[in-house]
């Protein structure tokens, strides 16, 4: 018969592997769930329309721990954590897990799976389907007649980073001898930001935005606005209230709401690889920790319940 010693590491074994393997599986599927359902509802068939945020971030993290307490938790009745700690802190920090992993892989599916159009100019736009990258044929963007707007806000858990915002947005022309007319529907959106602590004197914060302020006319400047490969349609984020104001104080008019592009200096398959070696890199660091701490928890646990002891080969 198996000495009591080695019964213990064989059940502790299988602990682990049912747990790890399932915790796995059940943030793996929920990933490719949300992300699927979130590409049918607000890419193809475009029936909801939430703040990119909302969608990003704040709807996984609310509920990915519901799979997790449905298909798990109940596997973890089966065992005595009172040595290593709470189930339900064990199941938080998985849903946790689960939550980053379905972040980065969103913004790789949003970037891999937006639908490409080419234009022979912004004025085809109203005439085709609404997507999401578009490239330009002909287009020129009249600079004088930029917008220039700023913001700041307090952020950090102690209120001790004070973030510098400038937006600029630029009118986008098909041909240069369009820019006669005052009206303009279309727009290129950029966004600077600066951090600096909070807790400086008002004169050094004063200073800091000065700089940055210098610093953004000088990008702004050089940014080579005939080398954008393609124009990427603005969604529902807080950039877009920003680039709203500043429609409103410019000169121009707008026969119905404007709509706002992020200009892409590099071609859009160098973008998937980049989206596509962030979420490999996270969803192998996110699955070390998992094993990690499923390892501790098993390590430190007691033995499952007599009811549900695995059985065992016995010699």
């Amino acid at each position: 018969m198996l000495k009591a010693e080695n019964i213990e590491s064989s059940w502790k074994k299988i602990m682990f592997k049912q747990l790890f393997f399932s915790a796995f599986l059940i943030n793996l599927l929920f990933m490719l769930a949300y992300c699927f359902l979130s590409w049918l509802l607000t890419v193809e068939l475009d029936c909801i329309n939430l703040n990119e945020k909302t969608i990003l971030f704040w709807v996984p993290l609310s509920i990915s721990w519901i799979p997790l307490v449905l298909f798990l938790l109940p596997k973890l009745h089966n065992y005595d954590f009172s040595k290593s700690g709470s189930k339900f802190g064990y199941l938080l920090f998985i849903s946790l897990l689960s939550w980053v992993n379905t972040c980065f892989a969103h913004i790789f599916m949003e970037r891999a799976t937006g639908k490409f159009a080419e234009l022979k100019s912004i004025a085809a736009f109203d005439h085709n389907k609404k997507v999401k990258y578009y490239q330009l044929q002909n287009y020129y963007l009249d600079t004088t007649k930029k917008v220039v707007i700023s913001s700041s806000k307090i952020t950090g858990k102690y209120n001790n980073n004070l973030n510098f915002y400038i937006y600029a947005i630029t009118p986008i022309y098909a041909f240069i001898g369009d820019t006669i007319n005052r009206e303009c529907s279309y727009w290129i959106g950029s966004t600077y930001i600066k951090t600096v602590r909070n807790s400086n004197s008002n004169t050094i914060n004063q200073e800091a935005y000065i700089s940055f302020l210098n610093e953004t006319k000088l990008k702004y400047k050089s940014t080579q606005f005939n080398q954008i490969k393609y124009f990427e349609l603005v969604g529902r984020n807080s950039n877009l209230d920003f680039f709203n104001t500043a429609t409103r104080r410019s000169s121009l008019v707008s026969y119905h709401d404007p709509i706002f592009f992020n200009a892409a200096f590099e071609p859009i398959a160098e973008r998937y690889k980049e989206s596509m070696k962030q979420f490999l890199i996270v969803i192998s660091f996110t699955t070390a920790l998992l094993l990690l701490i499923t390892f501790l928890a098993i390590k430190n646990s007691l033995k499952p319940k007599v009811n549900s002891t695995p059985d065992l080969p016995l010699a």
